[in-house]
């Protein structure tokens, strides 16, 4: 899980991705934990992990 201000109002957004075992889901939630975005990282033909960083 990463915390950034991806739409610019000031407030952090989750980004959550599934992480080892979990598959290719991502999603981004807001503080209240609505959810904003579901999203595949990559073709669902492939076999990956989404891992998250943030520098």
């Amino acid at each position: 899980m990463v915390f950034t201000d991806l739409n610019k109002d000031g407030i952090s957004e989750r980004v959550i991705g599934a992480g080892r075992g979990g598959g290719l889901r991502g999603r981004v939630v807001d503080a209240d934990l609505a959810e904003e975005l579901n999203f595949f990282a990559f073709d669902l033909d492939q076999r990956r992990i989404v891992i998250l960083s943030w520098l």
